[in-house]
């Protein structure tokens, strides 16, 4: 008698660990760190000077697995503002290295204190745009 449920106690940890250890590993999922909402916050073009917004004002919506960003623009921008997307829209990009291109634009990118910053040769007035993680 001991020995039948010894037997079967041990063929029941044995199906157990069968079941346990045939797992199948996840795929790894690689997230771009530019995925998801960001709020720009600031549009300098050189000598044009500074233009600040308010969180929500401009959000772009990076998503990697198709490759576009998506421009939501909540705020009215003045006649003479120098941000390069002025309406509401959805723009393919493509990621090279430090270099982003979003539609016909190339910008270099980073990420400076968690911000990220697109730039276009700043030093001879082109442009640099801050954005903020939502």
């Amino acid at each position: 008698m001991k020995s039948r449920i010894l037997k079967t106690n041990l063929f029941a940890f044995a199906l157990m660990l069968l079941f346990v250890s045939c797992t199948k590993d996840a795929e790894k999922v690689v997230v771009s760190p530019l995925d998801g909402e960001w709020n720009l916050t600031a549009y300098s073009a050189g000598l044009m000077g500074i233009e600040s917004f308010a969180k929500d004002d401009i959000t772009w919506t990076f998503n990697s697995s198709n490759n576009t960003v998506d421009v939501l623009i909540n705020t009215t921008l003045s006649a003479n503002s120098y941000v390069s997307i002025k309406t509401t829209s959805t723009h393919s990009y493509s990621v090279n290295g430090s270099k982003i291109t979003i539609g016909t634009s190339e910008y270099d990118f980073y990420f400076q204190r968690g911000d990220l910053i697109l730039s276009d040769h700043p030093e001879v007035d082109g442009p640099m745009i801050k954005f903020e993680r939502d």
